[in-house]
């Protein structure tokens, strides 16, 4: 049951980069700030994220898809690369886009360059 209703919902896909625009990591989460202090703990990426954006898919699903082809195209460094295997999945719906950064180990929401 729990896992049809997550099918459906939306879910969002980050993406991280250091201060050289490198793309660090990729990673999709239903819940992308509660994701992020999980990553703060354990992430090799975490001390050198400078900044990345946040895309709100319509489904699961879509998402799933979309972190799959970013992934695979974009070749991220800390990214292990079996997981490009989901990229044939539908193309996905953005519900909702956010501008993230980094600074003194938090991450913030860039309103002024955000659809939210």
């Amino acid at each position: 049951m729990v896992r049809r209703f997550l099918r459906h919902m939306p879910t969002d896909v980050y993406h991280v980069c250091d201060e050289q625009h490198r793309l660090l990591y990729v990673g999709m989460s239903a819940n992308v700030f509660k994701r992020m202090r999980e990553h703060k703990k354990y992430a090799g990426w975490w001390p050198i994220a400078y900044d990345g954006y946040v895309i709100q898919y319509a489904t699961r699903e879509q998402a799933t898809a979309e972190e799959a082809r970013a992934i695979r195209d974009g070749r991220p460094i800390f990214n292990r690369r079996s997981e490009a295997f989901r990229a044939d999945g539908p193309e996905g719906e953005i519900t909702e886009y956010l501008e993230i950064f980094w600074r003194d180990g938090e991450v913030y929401v860039d309103a002024e360059n955000s659809n939210h």
